[in-house]
């Protein structure tokens, strides 16, 4: 009986540990929950199209998720001017000449806007994108955000970009982001 026992014990304990790690790592606590990507994704391969097509639509959708921030419009957004014209680009690869629609393919692009002196003077999109989908960027935010930190120093929001960003976004102080 003892090891029926011992059995039950070592059971619950890694049932424990198990729970203890799911909410560790689930935060559910945390408006920033790092599960959030993976929830999303099952949500989407579970009830929505699977593979290639199921991640579009995750990325595209990512605004129904909870908010890692919200950057508000301008109350009197700059309505940007539109010139929309043919892009002829070509590139070679392995020496053969390729076109903008071979690379939208090969790189599945989802969707491409080119401003060009503050027109626009291309716009595209694939599949079931369009200019209203909101997806999720990835490293294109780091663009821009150094975008809108290089129009702050130049209207003189900012002072330097030596000042840390707890003198502007208090929300930060005494954390690694403030900084």
């Amino acid at each position: 009986m003892k090891w029926i026992r011992r059995l039950l014990v070592a059971i619950f304990s890694a049932l424990a540990l198990v729970a203890a790690f799911v909410i560790w790592i689930a935060e559910p606590w945390s408006e920033y929950r790092p599960m959030r990507t993976w929830t999303e994704f099952m949500r989407i391969q579970i009830v929505g199209d699977a593979g290639r097509e199921g991640l579009a639509e995750l990325f595209r959708n990512w605004g129904e998720g909870p908010p890692y921030g919200v950057l508000n419009a301008a109350p009197e957004p700059h309505a940007l001017e539109r010139a929309i014209r043919p892009i002829e680009v070509r590139y070679r690869i392995d020496g053969v000449s390729r076109s903008l629609e071979d690379y939208f393919q090969r790189a599945r692009v989802e969707g491409m806007l080119v401003l060009q002196g503050g027109e626009v003077v291309f716009e595209q999109y694939r599949g079931r994108t369009n200019a209203e989908s909101r997806y999720h960027l990835w490293s294109a935010s780091k663009s821009f955000t150094g975008t809108l930190i290089g129009m702050a120093l130049h209207e003189g929001r900012i002072e330097s970009l030596d000042d840390p960003v707890a003198r502007y976004a208090p929300q930060f102080v005494g954390t690694a982001y403030g900084e």
